[in-house]
């Protein structure tokens, strides 16, 4: 397509590109497409950043979930609160990464986004997969 000359647009980067990496598995792939589109001029879709979280949280590839949370307002796309509750109910499942939860969640909190049901069942359960005793009443009570 860029060799005939022609510019492929944000539907053709998520359609054909971004999806059918997220659908064979390659999400790292994916991300570099997204960083290409907006060296093309493109601005990725919430549904391209939307399909590239869901492999990476269930890859458990987290730390890339965080790094490219961190990473999109630079891409033209600050995330959203979906975004926010996929990666941080992701790390709310694995032990040790509540420090880390909390950050987001400030973050979160200072872009406008507030927390709900579900958010605050994921903090319960990683402060009880912590064994923080401390946190979860206070989850609860805040």
């Amino acid at each position: 397509m860029v060799s005939s000359g022609m510019k492929p647009d944000v539907k053709a980067y998520r359609v054909v590109f971004v999806n059918e990496y997220c659908k064979i598995r390659k999400p790292s792939e994916a991300v570099l497409l997204l960083w290409e589109m907006m060296v093309r001029g493109v601005k990725p879709s919430m549904s391209s950043f939307n399909a590239v979280f869901r492999v990476l949280v269930d890859e458990g590839k987290l730390d890339k979930g965080v790094l490219l949370l961190k990473q999109m307002p630079k891409m033209g796309c600050p995330p959203n609160f979906l975004f926010y509750c996929i990666v941080i109910c992701g790390l709310c499942k694995v032990k040790g990464r509540m420090q880390q939860v909390e950050e987001l969640i400030s973050n979160m909190l200072q872009n406008g986004h507030n927390l709900d049901a579900t958010m605050y069942n994921c903090l319960l359960a990683g402060y009880c997969e912590d064994g923080d005793e401390e946190m979860t009443p206070k989850t609860v009570m805040t």
